[in-house]
């Protein structure tokens, strides 16, 4: 709440994602489907890293789970998207 609004803008999408996979474990497709599409969306702006962290890759990921759920294939929720840090 505290942070600023650029800040604010990753952090929210962050937890916009982890929602949607939060919906995909209650059988909430729609849901999983609308929040992935506003937090990859919000998280564009700080590819391909942001607070050493792989936006790239966790964007990509995000980005095939959701064209899994836009062609109804099943995903099992193992293969959900993790962040990963960089290395320095």
């Amino acid at each position: 709440m505290e942070a600023e609004q650029s800040e604010r803008n990753f952090y929210q999408g962050i937890l916009q994602i982890a929602v949607a996979c939060y919906h995909l474990g209650n059988q909430n497709q729609r849901g999983a489907m609308i929040l992935l599409g506003e937090g990859i969306n919000r998280l564009q702006p700080y590819c391909p890293t942001y607070a050493n962290l792989d936006l790239e890759t966790f964007l990509s990921q995000s980005a095939e789970l959701l064209a899994g759920l836009q062609a109804s294939l099943p995903v099992p929720p193992l293969h959900l998207p993790q962040l990963r840090e960089l290395t320095p």
